[in-house]
């Protein structure tokens, strides 16, 4: 022991709960400070476990143990949980004295400045969650004071802190605790650092009142710039705070949410953005307080209110739909439960609904169903008369008449009262008779018998079956409906093909449905059987869809839908009766089709699950009947279900006759259970329907009791336990008779059950009849126990009487395996298996005698002077094997499935009756991982030892006591060689035990045997390879340490594994991991750092120096020895990009020392990829600093990336070797030549990011991209001496435009908006390359062809293709870089912002001079040329973001194209023309390019809509005329025209085509050929117009096309007829 204050055995040892005890206890006589100081020391030997500590914190009554805890290093668990009880403290009433003890705010910013990152981050969230409780104010401004001095960057202040670590984003988390002051500045400062990333679920919480006063001010006074209210106002309505308001009913959120209602329908200039109003307030408000049923008073408030807000904002009403859960929806639900008072809002909302007369009529029937039956035709005359556009009046047939619609769904009519169905059916078909209005397709995805097509080429419901259903009940009704079936009947008989065939029959089937008439439907399906021959008709006639349509189960339940005031007693017996024979019809039409050659089974499954659906469908409505004809349950049962039995034992009968097999209907689970579907029995089901479940069970109990001894005479004569009819789970398996509100309603089910579960010990455990006859009757035919406990046990009402009857059976069952000769522990353990199958959620206490013994445990005898041999399975049982046991009856009952295939010639099953086996979980077996201390310690300490004599060696753990010989925690143990030869152990489990109880582990001796394990793996020959085990089992220690209490005891060893060992590179990133960085203190973390920074810099001065010593040319006998992996290095510049566990200033420098004193070109990049992304993230003036020293480290690549050679930079010694020889350096060449090597491209990308400071990239251009440029652009030009010369070239260096040693970071830089931070002579020192490539010099061309013309060694060497690469890009070079100087001019101009910047008449020069050069240089086909020319045309959206392109296109690039057109036409000439020597020899055609000068609609200017619509039309005709003048060919530029007129807006093509087809202002009594042309573009604009802007233009519309009609031409009058009958979207509008 370190003390005599408390005995460590005792905290070893001991149950948190007995620890408490103890050291409650011992406080009563001790201080706080002693016991904090015992413990600590304690953790810090590892004596005991820091859990310890943590029960301490509890119960501790001075703040010094949390002091004490907060400035312990040795123990992260401690720290950890002091800083949980820290915050905790915090919100209690002590919380000053707490505050005052840890040194305030001067303490903590000094104890935090030792933290590691994820102490700090975890502090930082646990101060911004303590704003609560006690004195909020005062200690928000204790807090507020921390986050200052921890920010001194940004505040000024008396204390702060030392720390230099970039912490900020950590810091966020301390804002919710701050004062409300503070909060709200930051709110409103969308630029402050502590603003990006606020935590916004703590201030949610904690600052909820202060962001509904932001909120509610932002709401009132609309300054949306104060305050980010999108960010927080969508919770604020519906989850913060979570708590109830004084309001009755209404949530806090949902009172903020009312209130604010209240401020926008009072206050004039209240408003919320128009997205948030209807989907973040009122439908979320709406929604949950109908959900939680408050007061109708709020609720009709809430509506008031809405209709109030949306008078006022209109925009605002446009989100209002019929979508699901639409608060449109939920007015419509309020209106149908209260319509007077409701109607009044109801009617307002509907005026604010946008008009669509031809989704009306669909959107209001998606709602039909919510509403209350009698008042749907109340609610469509209000959609009708009051939804905004034409109000409509459906009782007025001249309304009626009005309403344009493309389809009415059918289902619109079933929803209505029938009378009022009827009569709005009957007026529509009055007014319309063609009109196809009944839409194929069911609302709630059921089939129906109005999805069947009025004809086989039609896609619209029959408007006569509809007819015919809702006409069903009247007086001729019946006589209407055979008429329909007959004729039917009769197309059906005269039509040739078999589609058509099957279509009619079906129709008649349909009709016969429709009429109501079951006789009729009977007959007709009986008609039907002339068609069972054709396979495919029977598919059309007996599918699901013919079968399964809701009318037609409806009928056959005998039961109807609508009840009828007349309906009688009688009536619902001779449904029941005439449903039942129809349903014999069916089986006998799938019986007598078996004598067919294509009989197909799958055809008949619709018909055969027929009665299923009945049942179902007259469980459901038999209740209603009931309650209609009040009958009691002995009449539902005579009435109903004594003719439903009847029905069902017949089928069933039929089924199991002889030759009936291949319809597949005999199965022993009854025609309910056909398919193995689910029958449907609802909870309300009437006590009747139970009986007769329980009179169908022992029916067919009988019918089976005398069908199997016609297969197996004896089955007639079977003994107990053997079932003579039906075992009990064929008896109705599917329908949910387990279940406790079935009662007592069904004896029989109860009673078998009963037998089964207590069957006699005499009769359960007797043997297994052994004779063949026997077993062939018996067959599958056996009594799940499995089914039969569960009814027995899950039908009794209450929870106690299920609880009494479980135990009773398992008393019963428990008692009887007691008796066949095995002991209790294997009868528990077998029967719990069955009893859990059958009862899910079944638990019994576990007896004393199953009860696991404590292992592994450390040994109680141990000396802790002497070394003892453990054997940690001591205590560990052996498995308990199964066994056989004699096979009983018993058995056969318990192995038996619930599910099993019962037929009757399924032969007998023998099982194999076995104990349950038990296998005992290991030792280190996660099951064993939650157990007491004592078990962890011993897994802990097991899993050591198993891995230390794994690794070998003459070290070992445990030589000596542990900690001390004083205080022993561990003895001195070695592992028992029989336990260490156990098979089931291997290292990963160990290591994975460890790695679950790593706060248990002490740190010394995983760091010891860590250390020993990586010591194995040094002395392995460089020629040979470490064995795979040996490697994983030290890498993963060395991980599992660094996961420890003390990760820093893993830093050395990580350190000198990266070093020593560097072909385990894949191994470093899992070992120097930035949460392993994270969790070292700041001053660890830093001394790693610079470990590693000394060590890599003194492997790469080795290599560089072992690189030297290399004898040039000299062979390699054997690869070069690695210093230090590639991927190591550049990991380590990695892991400083945007480091938080190192001074910013520090990564900068080890980043810069890296790039300096590293050649490899990939290293490089890597850190300058690092100080880019530290750059990138100087986004405030705190930054300026490290900013300036990142720009100065940076600054050192100039000579690099400057360089033609970015991989082996070149010296002047390479080029007075190159001026020796004669032979130009070797440039970069890794990818393609024009490439832009790896470090110019990073550097690059960082101006071209605009979320970067602008200051920043400018930087980046002016001080290295800029200078890095001119210096490449001087290398290159003595490359280019070297090479000519080489050739003995007469072209000179000067001849040639300068160029950096990749021409192509000109035309990135240009392209990647970085036109506005460039100086004017980089556009022109590409716009000079570009030409000298598009048009190159007679001499220069001359160059290339030579080089070209080489031999290929030549052609195909480094300074060939570096040169072709250059000055023989040809035509495309236009684009060069992918950067097209046309492509700024269509874009909004962005004045420079550098001096001597581009300018926009620059950019226009070079346009024209690179189109000049191109038409010079183009060949007949024009492809270079029109691919440069196509960049000029202009953009013909009408958005609103494209206006300053549209204007920046009229101002900038017009003009250039206007001078191109000049131009050509200039050299079109009549000499040029006569000159066979043209130059050019070919001119590209105008026309097309003048068309994108013509004024679009789409083109801003000052003129009206309707004026730049006639300008444009005029502009058009004129070109109509301009095509037609000469008599020449017009053909092609007529389809430019065309074509160009389609660019029009569809909202201006109609106004456009109006003028243009304006044929009465003609001079000339007949139409000429510009008229003809001028017609067909007005065609072609009017069958592209959509809806106009102006209802006027709809009228000339009409008016124009109503003139073409009545012309004389006759391609003009056909042109008008075609389109007045054609379907425009122009006239859709048109009421």
């Amino acid at each position: 022991m370190t003390g005599d204050i408390l005995d460590n055995e005792i905290l070893r040892k001991s149950h948190p709960r007995e620890i408490a005890q103890y050291l409650g206890q011992v406080l009563r006589s001790t201080s706080d400070d002693a016991i904090s100081a015992h413990l600590l020391e304690a953790v810090k030997n590892e004596s005991i476990t820091p859990r310890v500590f943590n029960i301490w914190l509890s119960l501790a009554k001075s703040p010094s143990a949390l002091l004490d805890a907060l400035n312990q290093d040795h123990s992260l668990f401690v720290r950890r949980v002091a800083i949980k009880r820290f915050g905790k403290d915090l919100k209690g009433k002590d919380w000053r004295t707490t505050w005052e003890e840890v040194g305030s705010t001067a303490g903590l910013i000094s104890t935090l400045s030792r933290f590691s990152v994820l102490e700090v981050r975890y502090f930082a969230k646990t101060i911004g969650r303590c704003a609560k409780g006690h004195e909020v104010d005062q200690k928000r401004e204790k807090v507020e004071e921390l986050l200052r001095a921890l920010l001194p960057s940004l505040f000024d202040g008396s204390h702060q802190t030392p720390d230099q670590r970039p912490l900020l984003p950590y810091y966020e988390f301390i804002v919710p605790s701050c004062s409300e002051n503070f909060v709200t500045t930051l709110l409103r400062d969308a630029s402050h650092p502590l603003s990006q990333t606020l935590p916004k679920s703590d201030l949610l919480k904690i600052q909820y009142e202060l962001l509904r006063r932001l909120s509610l001010k932002v709401i009132l006074t609309g300054n949306y710039e104060s305050f980010d209210l999108n960010a927080y106002l969508p919770d604020l309505f519906q989850r913060s705070p979570t708590c109830s308001s004084t309001e009755p009913g209404l949530s806090e959120s949902m009172h903020f949410s009312l209130e604010v209602l209240r401020q926008l329908a009072q206050e004039k200039s209240a408003k919320v953005p128009d997205r948030v109003f209807m989907s973040g307030l009122v439908e979320p408000l709406l929604r949950r307080a109908m959900k939680k049923r408050i007061r109708w008073e709020t609720l009709k408030e809430i509506i008031d209110l809405t209709v109030s807000y949306l008078k006022k904002n209109p925009k605002a009403a446009s989100n209002i739909s019929f979508r699901s859960g639409s608060f449109l929806l939920r007015i419509i639900r309020l209106w149908s439960n209260r319509p007077s008072a409701m109607e009044k809002g109801f009617i307002a909302v509907l005026r604010m609904l946008q008009p669509d007369n031809d989704r009306r009529l669909f959107d209001c029937a998606e709602a039909l169903r919510i509403v209350n039956p009698s008042l749907r035709y109340r609610y469509l005359q209000l959609c009708f008369l009051w939804s905004r556009g034409e109000p409509v009046d459906i009782d007025d047939d001249d309304d009626l008449e009005s309403l344009r619609m493309s389809q009415c769904p059918c289902h619109i009519f079933v929803q209505l009262e029938r009378n009022q169905a009827l009569n709005f059916f009957r007026r529509l078909r009055r007014i319309n008779p063609d009109f196809h209005f009944a839409s194929p397709f069911s609302s709630d995805g059921s089939r129906t018998i109005l999805q069947l097509p009025a004809a086989p080429d039609s896609s619209f419901a029959d408007p006569a079956l509809l007819k015919t259903l809702l006409e069903r009940g009247e007086s001729l009704a019946l006589e209407e409906g055979r008429k329909a079936v007959d004729g039917q009947k009769q197309r059906a008989s005269t039509s040739r093909e078999q589609a058509d065939r099957a279509l009619f029959a079906k129709s008649a089937i349909f009709f016969a449905i429709a009429s109501g008439s079951i006789e009729l439907y009977g007959e007709t399906l009986v008609w039907a059987r002339r068609f069972n021959r054709d396979p495919l008709t029977v598919k059309t006639l007996y599918g699901s869809d013919a079968t399964h349509t809701s009318e037609g189960i409806a009928l056959l339940s005998g039961i109807p839908t609508d009840l009828s005031p007349t309906w009688t007693v009688t009536d619902l017996h001779s449904g029941i009766v005439k449903g039942n024979n129809v349903l014999l019809a069916f089986l006998e039409t799938a019986c007598s089709a078996l004598r067919e050659p294509s009989f197909y089974a799958p055809d008949w499954t619709a018909v055969l699950s027929l009665f299923r659906l009945v049942v179902e469908a007259r469980f459901r409505r038999s209740g209603a009947a009931q309650r209609f004809l009040e009958l009691s349950q002995e009449e539902m049962s005579e009435i109903i279900w004594k003719e439903t039995l009847k029905l069902l034992i017949e089928v069933e009968n039929i089924a199991l006759k002889p030759g009936h097999e291949d319809l597949a209907f005999n199965s022993a689970y009854g025609p309910l259970d056909y398919g193995g579907h689910n029958p449907y029995l609802p909870r309300d089901a009437l006590p009747a329907a139970l009986r007769f479940l329980d009179n169908l069970a022992k029916a067919r109990d009988q019918l089976w009791r005398k069908f199997r001894p016609t297969i197996f005479p004896a089955a007639a004569s079977l003994p107990q336990p053997w079932p003579r009819g039906l075992p009990i789970q064929c008896l109705i398996r599917r329908f949910e008779c387990p279940a406790h509100w079935m009662g007592n309603h069904t004896p029989y089910i109860s009673s078998r059950a009963a037998n089964v579960v207590f069957c006699p010990p005499e009769i359960g455990l007797s043997s297994v009849p052994d004779d063949k006859e026997t077993r062939d009757a018996i067959g599958s035919f056996v009594d799940s126990f499995s089914r039969a406990l569960c009814i027995y046990v899950l039908q009794r009402p209450s929870p106690q009487e299920r609880e009494e009857c479980r135990d009773l059976a398992w008393s019963h069952t428990l008692n009887v395996f007691s008796t066949r000769g095995i002991d209790s522990h294997e009868a528990y353990r077998t029967l719990k298996v069955y009893f859990e199958q059958a009862l899910p959620g079944f638990w019994k206490p576990i007896p004393a005698m199953e009860r696991l013994p404590d292992y592994p445990v450390l040994p109680a005898d141990a000396v802790p002077l002497e070394q003892t041999e453990w054997n940690p399975a001591t205590n560990q049982p052996s498995p308990i094997a199964s066994r056989d046991l004699l096979l009983t009856c018993l058995d056969c009952n318990l192995a038996i499935s619930t599910t099993s295939d019962c037929k009757v010639t399924t032969t007998f099953h023998t099982p194999r009756p076995r104990t349950q086996p038990r296998h005992f979980p290991g030792i280190w077996s996660w099951e064993r991982a939650l157990w007491p201390q004592t078990i962890r310690e011993g897994q802990v300490l097991s899993a050591l030892l198993y891995l230390d004599s794994k690794k070998g060696g003459r070290t070992r753990l445990l030589a000596s006591a542990f900690p001390s010989e004083t205080d022993v925690r561990y003895p001195p143990l070695f592992l028992d060689p029989e336990f260490l030869d156990c098979r089931e152990l291997n290292e990963f489990s160990a290591r994975s035990m460890l790695s679950r109880h790593i706060n248990d582990v002490p740190p010394t001796l995983l760091s010891q045997l860590t250390e020993a394990t990586i010591e194995k793996l040094s002395p392995t020959p460089s020629n040979s390879v470490a064995p795979v085990e040996l490697t994983k089992m030290a890498y993963g220690l060395l991980s599992l340490l660094s996961k420890s209490d003390r990760p820093h005891l893993a830093s050395v060893l990580v350190l000198k594994t990266i070093m020593e060992q560097p072909d385990a590179s894949s191994w470093h990133r899992r070992l120097l991991t930035i949460t392993f960085l994270r969790r070292l203190s700041a001053n660890q973390s830093q001394a790693l750092f610079q470990s590693f920074t000394t060590a890599i810099q003194l492997k790469l001065k080795q290599q560089a120096e072992a690189s030297e010593a290399k004898q040039p040319g000299g062979a390699q006998n054997s690869a070069p020895k690695t210093f230090v992996k590639v991927t190591t290095v550049k990991y380590l510049a990695q892991l400083l990009d945007g480091a938080d566990f190192v001074p910013e200033s520090f990564s900068v420098d080890v980043l810069c020392e890296l790039f300096q004193k590293a050649s490899h070109l990939d290293i490089r990049v890597a850190t300058v990829e690092s100080m880019l992304s530290m750059l990138g993230r100087c986004s405030d003036n705190s930054s300026k600093p490290l900013a300036k020293k990142l720009l100065q480290s940076l600054k050192t690549t100039i000579p690099i990336i400057s360089n033609l050679n970015e991989r082996r930079p070149l010296a002047e010694q390479d080029w007075i070797e190159a001026e020796r020889t004669g032979l130009p350096p070797k440039v970069y060449e890794d990818g393609a030549m024009d490439a832009i090597p790896p470090i110019m491209a990073v550097l690059a990308a960082f101006p071209i990011c605009i979320s970067y400071p602008l200051k920043l990239r400018q930087a980046i251009l002016t001080s290295i991209l800029l200078p890095a440029i001119d210096e490449s652009t001087r290398h290159t030009s003595r490359w280019i001496e070297f090479f000519l010369a080489k050739h003995q070239s007469i072209l000179d260096s000067s001849d040639l435009p300068p160029v950096p040693f990749r021409p192509a970071i000109l035309g990135f830089l240009l392209r990647c908006c970085c036109a506005n931070l460039l100086p004017a002579s980089i556009l022109e020192m590409y716009h000079q390359y570009v030409l000298a490539n598009i048009r190159p010099s007679a001499d220069l061309a001359s160059f290339n062809k030579m080089i070209t013309g080489s031999p290929l060694r030549i052609r195909d060497s480094n300074d060939s293709r570096y040169w072709l690469s250059l000055f023989n890009r040809g035509l495309d070079s236009y684009d060069f870089g992918g950067f097209n100087v046309v492509s700024i001019l269509g874009v909004k101009w962005r004045p420079s912002e550098v001096p001597e910047g581009i300018e926009i008449e620059q950019v226009q020069r070079i346009a024209f001079e690179q189109a000049e050069a191109l038409l010079l240089g183009s060949d007949f086909s024009f492809s270079a040329w029109n691919r440069f020319i196509r960049q000029f045309e202009p953009s013909y959206s009408v958005s609103d973001w494209n206006i300053p392109n549209q204007e920046a296109w009229i101002a900038n690039s017009k003009p250039v194209l206007q001078r191109i057109i000049q131009h050509i036409d200039k050299l079109r000439r009549r000499e040029w023309q006569r000159n066979p020597e043209r130059q050019p020899a070919v001119l590209p055609p105008t026309f097309g390019l003048r068309l994108w000068l013509v004024r679009y609609p789409s083109q801003p200017s000052s003129a009206s809509a309707s004026e730049k619509c006639k300008d444009f039309a005029e502009q058009m005709s004129a070109l109509v005329d301009e095509i037609c003048r000469g008599g020449k060919p017009y053909h092609e530029e007529f389809l430019l025209l065309k074509t160009a007129a389609s660019k029009c807006p569809s909202e201006d093509s109609a106004l456009v085509g109006c003028h243009l087809g304006n044929i009465g202002k003609t001079f000339l009594s007949w139409l000429t050929t510009e008229d003809l042309l001028r017609v067909e573009l007005a065609e072609a604009l009017f069958r592209a117009a959509g809806k106009p802007r102006e209802k006027e233009t709809t009228r000339l519309s009409r008016e124009t096309l109503e003139s073409w009609k009545a012309n004389e031409n006759e391609t003009v009058r056909m042109r008008g007829i075609q389109l007045l009958a054609a379907d425009l979207k122009l006239f859709k509008q048109d009421p």
